[in-house]
C-alpha cells in the first residue's frame, strides 16, 4: 500500500498505515526493494509505484529477516535464522540445511558480479552457485554444494554482524565487504574459482 507522488525532481513515497521503511536496496533494474516494518518487502519501480510485495501472506517471516539483496532480475534474497529465502519469479523459496547449507542461520549476504551468492552464517562464510540455486528452484529435490571459506583462507572464527546497519556490500570493482563484530572481511570473489568436478569413474 505504497503510493508515490512526484514533485519537481523528487519522488515522495508514503505509507498510509504509518509503517516505517527501515531499509532500501536497489533492484539493479531502476527500482528498489523497501522493507516496511512488520508488513512486507515491497518492490517499487523508478516512479515509486508498487510492483509487488512479499510478506507473511507468502510464507515469509518478515520480522525475522536479517539481511537482503536483489538478485539482479527483479527478485530478492533474504537471510533469516531459519534459512535463505529467495523471491524468484513471484514465488517464495526456502533453502536450509536440508538443501545442503552448512547451517540455517543467515546473518548476512551479498551477490557477486557473476551472480553467485555469498552468505555469512554465524562465524562461517560460504558461496552458493547461482546455477545450482536455479536448478534447485526448478527441481526442489536438488542439493546445493556450497564452497566453504575457513581458516585455510585466513578467516578467523569471529561472528559476522547481522542487522539493517550491517549489510554486506559490493564495491565498483566487484570486491565484497562483510562486517563482523570486531572487523570487516574483504575479498575478491574471483579468487575463489569454482571447484573442478570430480573425476569420472570408469569400471
Amino acid at each position: 500500500l505504497l503510493v508515490g507522488g512526484q514533485t519537481n525532481l523528487l519522488i515522495q513515497i508514503q505509507h498510509p498505515m504509518g509503517k516505517r521503511v527501515v531499509g532500501l536496496t536497489t533492484d539493479f533494474l531502476g527500482g528498489v526493494w523497501a522493507r516496511v516494518v512488520g508488513t512486507a518487502m515491497v518492490h517499487l519501480d523508478r516512479q515509486g509505484k508498487e510492483v509487488e510485495r512479499v510478506g507473511p501472506i507468502n510464507g515469509l517471516p518478515i520480522n525475522s529477516v536479517r539481511c537482503w539483496a536483489a538478485d539482479g532480475e527483479g527478485g530478492l534474497w533474504m537471510g533469516t535464522p531459519a534459512g535463505l529465502y529467495w523471491w524468484h519469479k513471484s514465488k517464495l523459496l526456502l533453502f536450509d540445511t536440508r538443501h545442503g547449507l552448512p547451517e540455517d542461520v543467515i546473518a548476512n549476504l551479498a551477490q557477486d558480479e557473476s551472480g553467485d551468492l555469498w552468505c555469512a552464517a554465524q562465524a562461517q562464510l560460504f558461496r552458493l552457485s547461482r546455477k545450482e540455486l536455479e536448478a534447485a528452484a526448478a527441481h526442489p529435490g536438488a542439493l546445493l554444494h556450497p564452497l566453504l571459506v575457513g581458516v585455510s583462507a585466513g578467516l578467523k572464527p569471529v561472528p559476522f554482524a547481522a542487522g539493517i546497519a550491517s549489510l554486506a556490500v559490493r564495491d565498483p570493482h566487484g570486491r565484497l565487504y562483510f562486517p563482523r563484530i570486531w572487523d570487516v572481511v574483504s575479498f575478491d570473489p574471483a579468487q575463489f574459482k569454482q571447484p573442478a568436478p570430480p573425476p569420472r569413474v570408469v569400471i
